[in-house]
């Protein structure tokens, strides 16, 4: 016969007439192949992994094993009907080497029913396997034989028997503790401690036994529900949640027979809740941020500690953690981690939630939040130069902790200049000769108002303009007027002046920008300086370049007209005109026949004998400095007669 390698729950085999034997291959049943008729002898072994159930063929007979059973059994006492009994189970090959298989285990009571302990017991070479014989298993007093029957390929079926001499439970013992008078819903009252003589479990089953009862509690019978197995067992009366007055009580433990039971009947009296009353180390004020982290509490009452748990409240709220109270009646409410009072006054409560034999009682504090502080490790700094029209910057200095946001007050020396509230400022002209300082104020929702102010700057130096040079449009010549372009100052001064010079000599100084050229400027050259004045600056003053050599002015006439008789003796009347500029001399020169008769100043001329039979005409010339002559002709008169 040969043998595959063992996959997860699959195998075959080649027997030795050439048939194959194989399981859990494809559509194969994964169960233990059957021994085919009139072929050798062999076993499937079935194992386990991580992964599953493996199988294998072995030729040959069963192997022998030896089962082993470990009771472990109380040693200075008898086995009794409440006792569970752990068995631990072992199977061994012949050298002692461990081996993995199942254990059905059945039991036959003393009155000779058998029944199975449960599901088959699965053995591991590594551990040993645990069989336990509960109480349940075994509420006959007697003989419990218990066996235990090893079963796995290729190893001989084994099975083995112990046997186990259960007596009736021990007797017990019921004794009481605490006091029989207590305050309404007080935790100390009397109590109630089961326990076996010998030390062994109490026969507790999943109802329960033990009750208590009242005389006219309105609860009746209260019981008491145990499920683990063990001893010895508590309980007390405030459980059952009596009010004041006096009562009979009973408890009764019902086991499993007369021998282990016990009863007790007593008067208890019920008092009404202790009256109690708080004092606390809760501080009346303190700044924002700074909240004490714990509120020590103490809760009286007289002759009594009280217990329960404290805690702090704010506009009907639990205001940080409540906190129970220690042996001394005194709790520390921690408070320091939940979110800071804002800064105002508050009605916070110290409450004691009562309970436990003892009234609830609350003792209110007022206290005041005020601000929080700034602490400012370096002054403010202005930054730029101290002169007026410079712009000077202000960093707030350090902070801790840092403002929300910063205000600026600058002031002029120690006058605060109004609208100036910004980190940075403009020196202005009030400000020459004196000295600045400015005043930083943090802000920051509940922390107080704190300022600090910077050293002043050294005394303010005038300010300087800046200015391009003028230029001068217009024609250059007497009688013209010519203007000034200033360009643009920085700042705008609030006055200029305009000195005139010709060939550098001062002619004329004006605020206006016109200036018509005066005679005294004819053959030279004109040139204007600007000067700029704007309070708290330097003045300054920028000059033009050079015009060209001033021309002469000409004059503009209009043709002079005769009035008159025209005859001999007859006065005539020069009308000239207007003209522009007006002239400073002005002489009529009058011609008969084109011939100069008369040159006079005066406008009025009386027409000589010699002119009779001709035509007159008057040529009128004006003269001004600095302007060039002129002379205009009227028009000739009819013949004189």
């Amino acid at each position: 016969m040969s043998l595959t390698a063992m996959g997860v729950g699959q195998g075959a085999a080649v027997l030795d007439d050439g048939s194959i034997l194989s399981w859990g291959l494809r559509n194969d049943d994964a169960a233990p192949p059957l021994v085919p008729a009139g072929r050798e002898v062999f076993s499937a072994v079935s194992g386990y992994n991580g992964y599953g159930q493996h199988w294998a063929i072995v030729v040959g007979d069963p192997i022998p094993v030896k089962v082993s059973l470990d009771p472990m059994l109380p040693t200075d006492r008898p086995l009794r009907v409440t006792d569970s009994v752990r068995v631990g189970v072992a199977a061994t090959l012949a050298d002692g080497t461990p081996i993995a298989g199942q254990a059905e285990t059945t039991v036959r009571s003393p009155d000779g029913q058998t029944h199975a302990l449960g599901e088959p017991l699965s053995m591991w070479p590594s551990d040993q396997a645990e069989l336990n014989f509960r109480r349940a298993q075994h509420e006959q007093i007697g003989t419990h034989t218990l066996s235990v029957t090893y079963s796995s390929s290729p190893y001989v079926t084994t099975t083995v028997e112990t046997s186990f001499a259960f007596v009736e439970p021990s007797p017990v013992e019921l004794t009481t503790s605490g006091p029989t008078t207590w305050h309404q819903g007080t935790e100390r009252t009397l109590c109630f401690r089961l326990a076996t003589e010998d030390g062994s479990s109490l026969w507790w089953t999943r109802n329960g036994q033990a009750t208590m009862s009242v005389e006219g509690d309105p609860g009746s019978v209260y019981e008491l529900n145990y499920s683990s197995e063990g001893s010895p067992a508590e309980s007390c009366m405030w459980a059952l949640d009596l009010r004041p007055g006096t009562y009979t009580a009973h408890f009764d433990y019902d086991s499993w027979g007369d021998v282990d039971s016990a009863s007790w009947t007593g008067q208890v009296v019920v008092l009404p809740p202790a009256v109690t009353r708080i004092e606390s180390d809760l501080p009346s004020s303190w700044r924002y941020g700074q909240m004490p982290d714990f509120v020590g509490v103490d809760v009286l009452a007289d002759s009594l500690v009280p217990v329960g748990d404290v805690h702090l409240e704010l506009d009907g709220m639990w205001f940080g953690s409540g906190m129970y109270l220690d042996e001394n009646g005194h709790g520390q409410i921690p408070i320091g981690h939940v979110r800071d009072l804002a800064p105002g006054t508050h009605s916070l409560f110290v409450k004691y939630r009562g309970g436990h034999g003892f009234l609830a009682s609350s003792l209110q504090r007022t206290v005041t939040v005020k601000p929080a502080l700034f602490t400012t490790t370096a002054t403010p700094t202005i930054t730029g130069t101290a002169k007026v029209g410079e712009t000077l910057t202000a960093t707030p200095g350090t902070w801790s902790p840092v403002p929300a946001s910063y205000r600026y007050a600058w002031m002029v020396d120690g006058v605060a200049v109004t609208d100036a509230t910004t980190s940075t400022f403009t020196v202005p002209a009030s400000a020459a000769g004196k000295a600045i300082t400015v005043k930083v104020t943090g802000l920051k929702q509940h922390y107080a108002t704190t300022s600090t102010t910077s050293t002043p700057t050294a005394a303010v130096a005038p300010g300087t303009f800046t200015a391009p040079q003028p230029t001068i449009t217009g024609t250059a010549k007497v009688g013209r007027t010519l203007t000034v372009s200033r360009g643009t100052w920085s700042p705008t001064p609030s006055s200029f002046t305009h000195t005139w010079k010709a060939d550098g000599v001062t002619i004329s100084t004006r605020t206006t920008s016109k200036f018509v050229v005066p005679a005294s400027a004819r053959g030279k050259r004109l040139t204007v300086t600007v000067t700029g004045s704007l309070a708290g600056y330097t003045k300054k003053s920028v000059t033009s370049g050079a015009t060209v050599t001033v021309a002469p002015g000409t004059f503009t006439a209009p043709q002079p007209t005769i009035a008159g008789t025209t005859r001999v003796g007859s006065t005539l009347t020069v009308s000239r005109g207007t003209w522009s500029p007006a002239p400073s001399s002005v002489k009529y020169v009058w011609k008969a026949n084109g011939t100069t008769i008369s040159t006079r100043t005066d406008s009025r001329f009386v027409i000589p004998a010699q002119a009779r039979g001709k035509r007159l005409t008057v040529t009128v010339v004006g003269a001004r400095t600095g302007y060039t002559v002129k002379s205009v002709v009227s028009d000739q008169t009819p013949e004189i007669r």
